[in-house]
């Protein structure tokens, strides 16, 4: 019990090191421009001194497509769900 107490401050510290983000560990991994994530690639839309706002925003766009198409195609199972929980209407 003791040693559980201890050992968790320690496993905090360490897990907050300054500089120790997902980016950076996940940036490097992908070092081939064919096969970036969606967030990578959108990424690569902004520079030090400038960014691409239109190519951004329409990356943005595109990448919402499939989800809301998804949605859609999905939508009367989602409010079947919520009426069959009994949660419609708060």
């Amino acid at each position: 019990m003791i040693l559980a107490v201890a050992l968790d401050p320690a496993l905090d510290v360490t897990h907050h090191v300054p500089g120790a983000d997902w980016a950076g560990v996940n940036r490097p991994a992908v070092t081939s421009t064919d096969k970036m994530t969606v967030p990578l690639g959108l990424a690569t839309f902004q520079g030090a001194h400038a960014t691409e706002w239109t190519l951004l925003m329409a990356g943005n766009v595109m990448s919402l497509v499939p989800m809301l198409l998804i949605f859609f195609a999905a939508q009367r199972y989602f409010i079947r769900s919520v009426a069959a929980t009994g949660l419609a209407g708060t």
